[in-house]
């Protein structure tokens, strides 16, 4: 996986932290690739110097810190670690929302198969947080919830329903 950053302040650092904890990352060493500073009169390939500088980043734990110099594209190259898994269990939430399209009411069916803490949220096609329908404890079997959309402009978005061990997410369309 690669991910690029770009930091278009042209005068102020950025720290950011990148959250890894989902991710089972290759044990070497991990390397920011980063091009800055570059003369009005150059591109990406410098004659008169190495436009790419490279900085080894500690293994990560929970996150990747990093600071963005001024006016730069980075790029972090991450590798996944080899896997093995004995037992694979299937996780279905059974999912089902309805109407679809809607108007002003979604009807959210899911299946737990123990109790669990759950989060529903609904976002738009940008990956933007707009609601979170709730966020509680729900029983072992069927479980139903209503969510008011008489808020949202008429569209497209997904709603992902996630558990401690699985998440689903689906589309569905808004019609004025």
């Amino acid at each position: 996986m690669t991910i690029f950053l770009v930091n278009r302040h042209t005068t102020a650092v950025k720290d950011v932290q990148i959250d890894v904890r989902d991710f089972i990352i290759k044990n070497e060493p991990i390397q920011l690739y980063t091009l800055s500073k570059l003369p009005v009169t150059e591109t990406f390939v410098s004659h008169t110097q190495n436009a790419l500088k490279v900085k080894q980043i500690d293994n990560p734990v929970f996150h990747i810190s990093v600071q963005l110099e001024p006016l730069s594209v980075n790029a972090i190259v991450l590798r996944s670690a080899p896997t093995a898994v004995n037992e694979i269990k299937q996780t279905n939430l059974d999912l089902n929302i309805y109407p679809n399209p809607a108007k002003e009411l979604l009807n959210i069916d899911f299946s737990l198969s123990k109790k669990s803490a759950v989060s529903i949220e609904i976002f738009n096609v940008n990956g933007q947080k707009i609601n979170t329908i709730s966020n509680s404890n729900y029983v072992i079997g069927k479980n139903h919830i209503e969510s008011d959309l008489s808020q949202l402009n008429a569209g497209m978005y997904c709603i992902s329903v996630r558990t401690d061990s699985f998440t689903e997410t689906k589309k569905f369309v808004v019609n004025e």
